[in-house]
């Protein structure tokens, strides 16, 4: 199995991640200009809560911001997720 395969299944059985964005100007092939695409963060750190389990962050690429993106890669998650919550954060509803 690929390690980033085992770091996605230690990631999804942790008991809270955090998840943030942030914008990533991308090179538009054929139109020589930057087109806004993002950079994902999740992170587990559980070691400030009791845990013993080492922290992980991975990074995922995503075209946008839209909640479609982060619903994807967290397909399976049941853990906490804290939100932060600014004008422009996508709903989860």
């Amino acid at each position: 199995m690929p390690v980033i395969d085992h770091m996605k299944a230690h990631l999804r059985g942790a008991d809270r991640i955090f998840v943030d964005e942030t914008r990533a100007p991308v090179l538009d092939p054929g139109r020589k200009v930057t087109k806004s695409s993002h950079f994902w963060a999740v992170v587990s750190d559980d070691r400030g809560h009791g845990g013993v389990g080492p922290p992980i962050m991975l990074f995922h690429y995503a075209p946008g911001r839209g909640r479609e993106h982060p619903l994807k890669f967290l397909a399976g998650y049941r853990g906490r997720l804290p939100r932060n919550v600014t004008p422009t954060s996508p709903t989860t509803r």
